[in-house]
């Protein structure tokens, strides 16, 4: 029987992978900060809902979670926010951290992961036949990259606070940009063997490139993409981006995209995971779940995003759920291949 049993569950295992060769999952650790126990506690869930993809977006615009070890201010000063727990979630209203606040009494949030503690994370997720992915997301949500390194914002986008109202956008025709991203993108590769880069490109505020006379140049735009996906490319990893790329006049021909807008029809490459049934901090993305009929796509994924999601409680509450239904949603979707 147990012999039988083993060859049923190839059986599913088998026809799964041939459907969706990517199950994935997305934890946004920006806005509020997982500690590395809170994840390496989702391995287990994530394997019996036949997850095999941990996507980690560890960069946007309320905090910088990975550690850099060329770019330490990444990190002092990036990673650290005045702690607002206590209050409901408000982008605008995010401060970094300061000596001044220390000075007012103020409590101290955020954190990151250390270079040593992500590679181990990479190591445990393998064995449970889980890949790790991680994000950067530039050139747009970069508050918490510019409050670290405001050299590398436009001469014309100076005003720190102006970060915080729509206009979190990196200097594209400084040269110092490329040369941070490119070497973050360097650790990224060390940190997590053979694994895909993610290099986020989604929701640019690309208006704001208008003002500064280097920027501005359309060409110049393409030219700054290119190379991003160039600097993964050239240490032969696999490019990943959210599904606005194809908008930049960039070749995606061998890019991997996230599709996260439901008008958005996902290649045969590309990874479905439509705003209206996969971000999981919207109810009624949860309750149509359930229901969701996957696109033929290289895979699906389930997002996390974590702004009203304070509390490691408040986030299992919704993820264990939603893992049940997500296996359900691939099982069947096996079944009418």
């Amino acid at each position: 029987m147990k012999k039988i049993a083993s060859l049923l569950m190839l059986f599913v295992a088998t026809s799964l992978f041939a459907t969706y060769a990517w199950r994935g999952l997305l934890i946004d650790t920006s806005r509020h900060f997982p500690t590395m126990d809170e994840l390496r506690a989702l391995l287990p869930r994530m394997q019996e809902a036949h997850c095999n993809v941990l996507h980690l977006h560890l960069v946007d615009g309320p905090g910088w979670r990975f550690e850099s070890k060329a770019y330490p201010r990444l990190t002092s000063i990036a990673a650290w926010r005045v702690d607002k727990t206590d209050k409901p979630w408000h982008w605008r209203g995010t401060e970094f951290w300061t000596d001044a606040h220390a000075a007012q009494g103020l409590k101290k949030y955020g954190g990151f992961y250390t270079m040593t503690e992500l590679k181990a994370f990479a190591a445990e997720a393998k064995a449970y036949g889980i890949t790790v992915m991680p994000e950067i997301d530039v050139p747009g949500h970069s508050a918490a990259l510019l409050t670290a390194y405001p050299e590398i914002a436009c001469p014309t986008n100076r005003d720190a606070r102006q970060w915080f109202l729509g206009k979190d956008i990196i200097c594209i025709s400084n040269p110092k940009t490329l040369e941070l991203l490119d070497t973050v993108i360097g650790e990224l590769c060390e940190t997590f063997p053979d694994a895909p880069i993610h290099i986020g490109c989604d929701e640019v505020p690309d208006y704001v490139w208008r003002d500064c006379p280097g920027c501005r140049d359309p060409k110049a735009q393409k030219a700054f993409y290119e190379a991003l996906v160039q600097s993964v490319k050239k240490r032969g990893r696999e490019v990943v981006a959210w599904d606005e790329l194809k908008a930049t006049g960039v070749s995606v021909e061998d890019v991997r995209l996230t599709c996260w807008h439901d008008e958005v029809t996902p290649r045969a490459q590309d990874i479905a995971c439509p705003y209206s049934f996969c971000y999981l901090d919207q109810a009624a993305s949860r309750a149509r779940l359930p229901k969701w009929l996957p696109p033929q796509a290289h895979g699906v994924q389930l997002n996390l995003w974590t702004e009203e999601l304070p509390t490691r409680a408040e986030r299992e509450a919704i993820l264990i759920p939603a893992l049940q239904h997500f296996k359900r949603v691939i099982e069947n979707a096996s079944k009418t291949e």
